[in-house]
């Protein structure tokens, strides 16, 4: 939970203007893209901006607005990207809609891709556009560092036979988490000027050599610290419902005798 003094990054989707006026209210800093369909509005007459046409008119925009039917004040950053990516937004635009079987997007939707929005209530005097997009693109690491639990270092693989268990799966494994993400910094520091660390290719090379850390963990040899998981992890379990490869291959057998 976001407290005084963090900054919150987010991406549009997580986009809800209520939300924004309580880290306003709580001197929480944040930013976050604009999502096409939430209302921008003059701050001084209170009508809904033209934004398409003060883009047509102005190129770029660093500008005071209100945001959504909460009319939250807010700072609005307007930036255009190269015409390549905002032809790859458009085409991937329109085939989720047409996957989706949805309507395409209008044209204002269309010329909006031409353009990175922003919404901050960092003020330009710490964060002139060019620092806010440098500071937008570290959110990014936050996807790489929840791929890297997901994928490499097993987070969805939880023990869910008991409330208790589950609980200390879930606590075990954020620490080993958080453990990898700290080894990363560790190293970087050790790393030469034009060397970096992946923390995607760190957490593979953990995460296939999980026997060697929790052998070093208890105080034992690999090679005992297999055994004793092949001895009591390995063997299915004996149950009345159902038969296993070995039993129904015995069925097999004994019926083909």
């Amino acid at each position: 939970m976001a407290r005084l003094g963090d900054l919150v990054l987010r991406d549009l989707g997580y986009l809800v203007t209520a939300v924004l006026a309580q880290f306003i209210e709580q001197h929480i800093s944040f930013l976050t893209r604009h999502r096409h369909g939430v209302g921008l509005y003059d701050p001084t007459s209170g009508e809904p901006l033209d934004l398409p046409q003060l883009l047509r008119t102005l190129g770029t925009l660093d500008c005071q607005v209100l945001v959504g039917p909460e009319r939250v004040p807010v700072r609005l950053v307007a930036l255009p990207v190269p015409e390549e990516v905002a032809n790859l937004r458009r085409h991937r635009a329109k085939s989720s809609a047409q996957r989706r079987h949805r309507a395409p997007p209008g044209q204002e939707h269309l010329f909006l891709m031409g353009w990175n929005l922003f919404l901050t209530n960092v003020p330009a005097s710490i964060w002139p556009p060019k620092t806010l997009v440098a500071v937008y693109r570290l959110r990014w690491r936050i996807e790489i560092v929840f791929k890297t639990w997901k994928s490499h270092l097993g987070l969805r693989q939880l023990n869910c036979r008991t409330p208790a268990l589950l609980q200390l799966s879930v606590m075990t494994k954020l620490l080993f988490c958080a453990t990898v993400c700290q080894l990363c910094e560790l190293l970087e520091l050790n790393c030469a000027a034009d060397e970096h660390v992946s923390l995607l290719r760190l957490a593979h090379i953990l995460g296939q050599s999980t026997c060697w850390f929790s052998a070093a963990v208890i105080g034992i040899s690999v090679s005992q610290w297999l055994e004793f998981r092949l001895t009591r992890h390995a063997l299915y379990e004996q149950r009345k419902d159902r038969k296993n490869y070995y039993e129904l291959l015995s069925l097999a057998g004994n019926c083909l005798a």
